[in-house]
C-alpha cells in the first residue's frame, strides 16, 4: 500500500503597527532621521492555516497582557511562538508575502535575536495573479470579490492608532480581520492552483507511490500528448482534481 506523507502548506498573513515618531507636516513625514522614529513598526498579529485542515488560527500581543501593558510594540511573544509554526511547513502562501510578510516578520526575528528561519519555498499569489491575469486591481479583497469567494473585514485608520496605543478590543478586532484574511486566501489559493509556477511536488513526500499529480497528489490524471526536449521524450499529464499540468519521462 502506498504511503503518502502530503507536504505542510502553511497560509499566513500578518498586520503590523506604524512607526510612530514625530515630524513637521503631513506630507514629509519624520524628515527622513531615526531619531524622529519614537518607535519603529512591529507585528499586532500573525493568522495561518494549513492548508485543508482545521480551522485559522491567530497569535497575537493580545496573548501576552504583561508583554502589552508594558510595551504595545512589544511582539517578541508573537514571533517566538510563530517561529516554531513556521519552521514546520514545507512551504507556504502568503499575499504580497515575499516582498511584506517574510521580510517583515525577518526583521522581528533578527531584532529579537532568534535563530533565522528555515528556508521554506514562497508561494505569493499577489505575484501569481499579476502575472496570469489582467485584474482592475491584485488586492487581495478585490481577488476574493471578483472570484466571488468573498472579501475581507472592515478597519478603520483610527484602529490602527487604538491598537498602537495597546487598546485591547482594538486588537482583538485586529486579530478577527487578521483570521478572516487568511480565511479568503486559503479559498483565492484553491482557485489559483492551476496556476502556480513553484512546483508543490507531492511525489517528493510519497513512498512508492508513481505518476502521481505532483501538485495534489491524486491519481486520477489523464494522458495530454507528449514532446520533446534535451533529456528525451516526455509525457504530458492531467490532472483531474485540480486541473494542473505536469509531465514525466517516458
Amino acid at each position: 500500500m502506498t504511503t503518502i506523507n502530503k507536504p505542510k502548506i502553511l497560509i499566513w498573513d500578518i498586520e503590523n503597527l506604524p512607526n510612530r515618531g514625530y515630524f513637521f507636516n503631513v506630507y514629509n513625514g519624520p524628515m527622513g532621521t531615526l531619531p524622529f522614529i519614537e518607535k519603529t513598526h512591529s507585528i499586532i498579529s500573525i493568522a495561518y492555516k494549513w492548508f485543508e485542515e482545521g480551522e485559522a488560527q491567530v497569535i497575537s500581543t493580545a496573548d501576552f497582557p504583561k508583554n502589552l501593558k508594558k510595551d504595545p510594540y512589544d511582539d517578541s511573544e508573537v514571533i517566538k511562538a510563530f517561529a516554531k509554526i513556521y519552521n514546520e511547513a514545507d512551504y507556504t502562501v502568503a499575499h504580497y508575502g515575499d516582498k511584506h510578510d517574510i521580510k517583515m516578520f525577518n526583521s522581528r526575528v533578527l531584532l529579537n535575536g532568534l535563530d533565522p528561519l528555515k528556508p521554506v519555498q514562497s508561494i505569493d499569489t499577489y505575484k501569481l495573479v499579476k502575472k496570469h491575469f489582467k485584474l482592475n486591481t491584485n488586492k487581495l479583497d478585490h481577488i476574493g470579490y471578483w472570484l466571488g469567494e468573498g472579501v475581507k473585514n472592515k478597519m478603520e485608520a483610527m484602529d490602527w492608532v487604538r491598537c498602537a496605543n495597546g487598546d485591547l478590543e482594538a486588537i482583538k478586532k485586529m486579530a478577527e480581520y487578521n483570521k478572516v484574511d487568511v480565511e479568503l486566501l486559503e479559498k483565492v489559493f484553491i482557485r489559483l492552483l492551476p496556476y502556480v509556477d513553484t512546483k508543490i511536488n507531492s511525489n517528493l513526500f510519497a513512498v512508492d507511490a508513481p505518476n502521481l499529480c505532483p501538485h495534489c497528489s491524486s491519481h486520477d490524471v489523464i494522458k495530454r500528448g507528449s514532446y520533446y526536449n534535451k533529456t528525451g521524450r516526455k509525457q504530458i499529464l492531467l490532472c483531474k482534481s485540480c486541473s494542473k499540468y505536469f509531465n514525466i519521462k517516458e
